[in-house]
């Protein structure tokens, strides 16, 4: 008698070998749909490939995921909870919005070199994708289209004067 729940032994005497390609969609068909102004502009493999190539961090309930006035050196994707973005004007700190799954915060100051202009908070347990300059950068060098994508998006947020100086920067 076999336990049908017992691992059993291989009746093949030579092992097989075969490939199998994964896109980096199929891997993130759990996903929520990305919200990011940004990121939203490229195709849904594109933006599946680059999550699939950066880190992701499990984040306790009360983190910060970025602090005001520190230096834009990532952007963030949540994949799953709830953030709590805030503003420190004159000494007071006033909540300016609730972010969940699918949505990104702090694309501006990694595009720009500039400084976080709001605090990010975990209101639960969250898993958050964190996009790097380097990261970014190299998926630009990959897909030479992404760049002239991301290039029309701070078009339209930025300031004339600072659209020259920050699309200059990411030559």
């Amino acid at each position: 008698n076999s336990d049908p729940t017992e691992p059993q032994a291989s009746a093949e005497k030579s092992p097989r070998s075969f490939s199998i390609t994964i896109s980096p969609e199929s891997l993130r068909s759990d996903s929520p749909a990305i919200k990011s102004r940004m990121l939203s502009q490229l195709p849904r493999g594109k933006q599946a490939e680059l999550l699939a190539m950066v880190d992701k961090q499990q984040l306790q309930r009360n983190e910060i995921v970025m602090l005001q006035g520190n230096p834009g050196k990532s952007m963030f994707v949540i994949r799953k909870g709830q953030v709590q973005i805030s503003r420190n004007e004159r000494g007071k700190e006033r909540v300016v919005g609730i972010l969940g799954p699918g949505d990104s915060l702090g694309e501006l100051a990694l595009l720009t070199e500039k400084p976080y202009s709001e605090t990010a908070l975990t209101l639960e347990q969250c898993e958050i994708s964190v996009i790097s300059r380097e990261q970014l950068d190299e998926f630009q060098t990959k897909y030479r289209n992404v760049r002239s994508t991301i290039d029309a998006y701070l078009e339209g947020w930025l300031q004339p004067n600072e659209r020259t100086t920050a699309i200059s920067k990411r030559r």
